[in-house]
């Protein structure tokens, strides 16, 4: 467990509305800069934590963020995990002489993503993405005062929306307003906001496993399904993107198998590849080997007793540890992951089918049997589920180190 941080920088147009959200990625609070080498990793980190870590409704206000993407996301289509009214993608002029990333982002425009050239400089030759960007950024410290209107007015002439970025006094900003500017961006209006979130890290291993299956042909939803719900980070991280609000699905989604079904192989595979570049080295937490064991204890218990289904149970076992593994209370972490009532009340207040077959759990892990007599099961049965489900966890957990 971990902190993800992103800092968010808004864009103004002429009435100084916000139109949209620059995300950057941020290794702490106090950083100032992106702190990574790779500028992939910094891309997919912020991906990674406003789509899978972070909730984006609070984040964005419903506006689109504009992200910095790299060659090599856009030839893994990486974009394509964010609808496009969700997103604007920023292109840097140098990128522009590539074939392949002209390529992508014309597959990108026709289907309806906006895209903005970044960095722009008058004084090259004409870039090919002209034809495609529907915003044009200038860095004002780049150019001078007297040649600003007439940049802007190149830019509308190819039909795209100039915005200046690196306003950094009042001045600048009324001079870039009367050159013809329509949008604009700098510290005199707004400096980065930081935004920090408590997430999960997931297994390295876990993610390869997954990267393999996902290029198997044989492989079924539920071999998916099966390496995902072993390792808390990713189950989390896939509930969430599939409940997200960017998404739109028709329904809650709330057990593993289900999220996959909905979300589609394509779409899982540029999730885990994201994953792996944004992933730290870290092992994951030990608690996360309890919250196997008893995921798998409650599957077990809900099948005995004909509750379905029976992934719902596991659910409820394996994000019952949430809370210590993230040290934040548990109505905090629900916050943040959008789960049915029925899940939210079995992890808050132990109510329902799934909140009495977790407590039953939960008690056989501290010897309180004067619990387990009350909700009338047999302790057979109970240390019987508990031993399998030891037994399933310690495999688990001994395939991911081995």
């Amino acid at each position: 467990m971990g902190i993800t941080y992103v800092a968010r920088q808004p864009i103004f147009d002429a009435s100084m509305s916000t139109i949209g959200y620059e995300l950057f990625s941020r290794a702490s609070a106090d950083s100032t800069g992106a702190d990574y080498a790779d500028a992939s990793v910094a891309t997919s980190n912020v991906l990674v934590s406003t789509f899978s870590d972070i909730a984006i409704e609070p984040l964005l206000d419903d506006k689109p963020a504009y992200v910095n993407v790299t060659r090599d996301l856009l030839l893994r289509d990486i974009p394509h995990l964010v609808s496009p009214e969700r997103i604007v993608i920023e292109v840097p002029q140098r990128e522009a002489t590539d074939p392949d990333v002209h390529y992508a982002l014309e597959e990108m425009y026709r289907q309806g993503y906006h895209i903005a050239l970044d960095d722009w400089n008058p004084s090259d030759p004409p870039s090919v993405l002209m034809d495609l960007a529907s915003t044009v950024k200038i860095n004002m410290e780049s150019i001078s005062s007297g040649d600003a209107a007439s940049i802007a007015a190149q830019i509308h002439d190819t039909g795209a929306v100039a915005l200046a970025a690196k306003v950094e006094t009042h001045d600048q900003l009324e001079a870039c307003k009367a050159a013809g500017f329509d949008q604009f961006q700098g510290y005199f209006l707004a400096k980065p906001k930081i935004v920090g979130h408590h997430a999960l890290t997931q297994s390295s291993v876990e993610l390869l496993r997954l990267l393999q299956a996902l290029q198997a042909p044989d492989t079924s939803v539920e071999d998916l399904a099966d390496i995902i719900r072993r390792d808390i980070g990713l189950s989390v991280r896939i509930l969430r993107v599939a409940n997200s609000a960017f998404l739109a699905l028709p329904r809650r989604v709330e057990s593993i198998t289900e999220a996959v079904m909905m979300l589609g192989t394509r779409r899982i595979a540029r999730w885990a590849v994201l994953f792996s570049v944004a992933a730290a080295s870290s092992k994951p937490p030990a608690l996360a080997a309890t919250g196997l064991a008893r995921a798998r204890m409650c599957e077990l218990l809900a099948q005995h007793q004909r509750h379905e289904p029976p992934q719902a149970f596991f659910t409820v076992g394996l994000f019952s540890v949430l809370d210590a593994l993230m040290d934040l209370p548990m109505h905090q972490v629900l916050k943040a992951l959008p789960l049915s009532s029925d899940l939210n009340e079995a992890l808050l207040h132990r109510k329902g089918p799934l909140g009495d077959t977790l407590s039953v759990a939960c008690a056989y892990e501290v010897g309180d049997w004067a619990h387990i007599d009350r909700v009338e099961i047999d302790h057979r049965i109970v240390r019987n589920a508990f031993i399998d489900a030891c037994a399933w966890a310690d495999a688990a957990t001994s395939q991911r180190c081995a």
